[in-house]
């Protein structure tokens, strides 16, 4: 706002029209000086947008208007609003200021300050806005009204609700927004909205409140792994372990999800479902036991191991073969289940495993309460976890009760009842819980999770409650904490843990490899539906060339129709050098897309620009020229949703191409192409690295040059000599190993 109003300022036909947020002013006035405002602007490196509106509102072109307006308004009788009210000509609360009719003529002169009536309104505590208008313009604006200072203070759930939505069912956009606002914890009048439909109230089944759960126990998630030549696991998280004879390894593998494991979905960190620091440490130990190796001395966390919505992942926990002191390395890795051969795993914690020595506890936890501690409030525990990003659900609220004696903690946590942990040695859950109340000794708000476990021996398997003790570590970093039972029984001991704090975005990096992808063309309609389309009536569509709008839009205020559909073909000049035709086709499909954005008597048609060979579907070489047209009209339709349409086919002049492109049309995509008389569709697929084989067509292997196997390349079948322009993939820039295209090969 402070750089608009000193690009104004000295214009007497211009003023702010309105404030949306930080990044977001609208000004308004006399159109020489608005446009010249506007440049300034954007040369200082602004995004500017003209609105289409009929007046100059909220600017000094209001005023010879308000002396009228001043008449109206002070005929009308005022009240108080009962309800209270947030100003957008003020950004404040108001009361009796707009029972004056002064207040109503500065609204139409004076700026709207939406972004500061948002912001009082989030100081007053709102967090769920709702917009009552034909569409949610404002809705769309709202979250972008926080300031540097809000943005990190902002409730992640706030939420803006309109209850009607341009183009959609007034009444199912009414019923989602009081849905929304329902489940928001906020009243709803229920009885007005069922009035008259025939709805009644009955009773539900008495045994819903009665807590006694009738649902079959879930899967423990074991398989038979011996009919696959390996060994069972017997585990919950792991389903089978194949030893390495060449080396003494071993692998431990199994599959995680939040429907073959439901209790993982309880814990939440940062918006996403999290394996628990504690969960990793179980599967490392149980690898540990495999191999007479129950002692964890040291694993560190590298990577969160977060599970998606649907689907799993894969897990595997490798043991290296010992040293000479019967020390092994473990680590664990993950990967989706739906990754293809070759596609990388994760690794998620790295540490050593070594035999254990058998320890006695001390009984030092027999007393409890402990002597001389005090007993810690934890009556918003879990509210002020869920606020630091930490949202724990019921199988992770073990935490009964807290103590604190000096730098001591002591902690009562237990299992909700119908957890089974039969195969677990300590559950995650459990060990989860013991280690909550060690944050309180954690300062900051943010979040705080597991990095280093060091020295962790479990004693006693099938726990589902405990005693905890946490105590500063030696070395003066970390803690020391031990599970006891009701007398004080070691159930598990950690020599060292460090807790570290993690920011939000580490989360995503762990799953980089779910950013590698790329755009594939999948088959949208087949033959028959592409035949039936182009028997069906698509409408009138007009075909112009690339100067043609000025005509056809001078044959519309004529008195001509409006088309469905303007075809535009941009196909590069062949006579002339390749840059030369790149740029002239996308220089004159500009000057298209200018003259029909500009034209308000087209609105309601869409413009088609169809290329030639301009996208690569398969195994081709795209025409640099009509490459260049896909990459304007692309940020064309970025800016213009829904006006303009993309095709590519394999040749503009082809007989029948119509129907093809009213059938591309048809399937309602902003891109498609034809290939071979069929429609192809963008969808984005994983990007995997190594030899990309051409689907159809067949191949062969040649060179590119005489020398090493370096230079041997992928050409299509029925390539004569290698010329300049040719389809080729190098195998060594691909990274495929010679030996591996003697597999292809058969």
């Amino acid at each position: 706002e402070e750089q608009v109003a000193e690009a104004i300022q000295g214009r007497s036909l211009v003023g702010i029209a309105a404030v949306n947020g930080p990044r977001a002013v609208v000004i308004s006035g006399a159109e020489a000086e608005v446009e010249a405002v506007a440049e300034e602007l954007a040369r200082a490196g602004a995004r500017t947008r003209r609105l289409r509106v009929s007046h100059a509102f909220h600017s000094p072109l209001m005023e010879p208007m308000l002396e009228r307006f001043a008449e109206v308004v002070g005929s009308v009788g005022y009240q108080e609003p009962r309800l209270a009210m947030v100003s957008a000509l003020t950004g404040q609360p108001v009361t009796s200021e707009v029972t004056d009719p002064a207040y109503w003529v500065s609204h139409v002169r004076e700026a709207v300050r939406f972004a500061d009536a948002v912001s009082a309104l989030r100081e007053s505590g709102v967090r769920t806005f709702v917009e009552i208008g034909p569409d949610g313009v404002l809705s769309g604006m709202g979250p972008q009204t926080h300031t540097t200072s809000e943005a990190g203070d902002a409730d992640a759930d706030e939420a803006w609700l309109p209850v009607l939505r341009r183009g959609r069912n007034e009444v199912k956009a009414l019923l989602t927004a009081l849905a929304r606002i329902h489940v928001r914890g906020l009243a709803v009048d229920w009885e007005q909205i069922f009035t008259g439909t025939g709805a009644r109230r009955v009773d539900l089944p008495t045994y819903a409140f009665q807590r006694q759960r009738y649902w079959l126990p879930a899967s423990s998630g074991l398989v038979d792994a011996t009919g696959l030549g390996q060994s069972p696991a017997r585990h919950p998280l792991l389903g089978a372990a194949v030893e390495l004879p060449a080396n003494g390894g071993l692998v431990l593998t199994g599959r995680l999800s939040v429907a073959a494991q439901p209790w993982l979905a309880d814990h939440v960190v940062a918006g996403r479902v999290v394996v628990p620091g504690a969960a990793l440490l179980e599967m490392a130990v149980r690898a540990g036991d495999e191999a007479e190796c129950a002692r964890i001395e040291e694993l560190l966390i590298e990577t969160p191991l977060t599970l998606p919505e649907r689907g799993g992942v894969q897990v595997q926990v490798t043991l290296a073969e010992p040293d000479h002191e019967g020390r092994r390395d473990v680590a664990i890795y993950s990967r989706p289940e739906d990754a293809v051969p070759g596609e990388q795993w994760t690794r998620h914690a790295t540490g050593v495993a070594t035999p254990a020595e058998v320890v006695v506890g001390d009984g030092e936890l027999a007393v409890w309460p402990p002597v001389g501690a005090v007993e810690v409030d934890l009556a918003d525990f879990y509210g002020g976890l869920g606020r630091r990003g930490l949202v724990y659900g019921p199988v992770f609220r073990g935490t009964q009760a807290a103590w604190r004696r000096g730098e001591e903690l002591f902690a009562e946590v237990a299992l909700p009842e119908g957890v089974t942990v039969a195969g677990f040695g300590l559950h995650p859950a459990l060990l989860d819980a013991a280690l909550h109340v060690a944050g309180l000794g954690v300062g900051g708000e943010g979040l705080v999770l597991p990095f280093a476990w060091g020295d962790v021996v479990v004693h006693a398997a099938g726990a589902v409650s405990a005693r905890v003790r946490i105590v500063p570590g030696v070395s003066g970093e970390g803690v020391s904490v031990t599970l006891a039972d009701a007398v004080g029984g070691l159930i598990a001991s950690v020599g060292s843990l460090v807790l570290r704090p993690l920011s939000a975005d580490a989360l995503a990096g762990g799953r980089a490899r779910d950013g590698l992808f790329r755009v594939e063309w999948v088959p949208a309609l087949s033959a028959e539906s592409v035949e039936s389309v182009e028997q069906a009536d698509g409408g009138r569509w007009v075909w112009v060339g690339v100067g043609g709008v000025g005509e056809l839009v001078a044959g519309v205020e004529a008195g001509g129709g409006v088309p469905e559909v303007v075809v535009v073909c941009a196909v590069p000049d062949s006579g002339v050098g390749v840059a030369e035709a790149a740029r002239g086709v996308a220089v004159g499909v500009l000057g298209v897309v200018r003259e029909w954005l500009a034209a308000d008597v087209l609105s309601g048609s869409r413009l088609l620009v169809v290329t030639e060979r301009a996208v690569d579907a398969g195994f081709e070489v795209p025409v640099v020229g009509a490459a260049s047209v896909w990459g304007l009209v692309g940020a064309v339709q970025s800016e213009n949703p829904g006006r303009v349409l993309l095709a590519d086919v394999d040749d503009v002049a082809a007989v029948g191409v119509e129907g093809v492109l009213r059938a591309g049309v048809a399937s309602g995509e902003a891109q498609f192409v034809v290939r071979s008389g069929q429609v192809r569709v963008p969808r984005l697929g994983r990007a995997v690295p190594g030899l990309r084989v051409p689907a159809e067509g067949g191949w062969r292997l040649g060179f590119g040059e005489r020398g090493t196997l370096d230079n041997l390349v992928l050409v299509p079948a029925g390539s004569g000599e290698l010329g300049v322009g040719e389809v080729r993939v190098g195998l060594r820039a691909a990274g495929v190993n010679f030996r591996d295209v003697l597999n292809v090969l058969g």
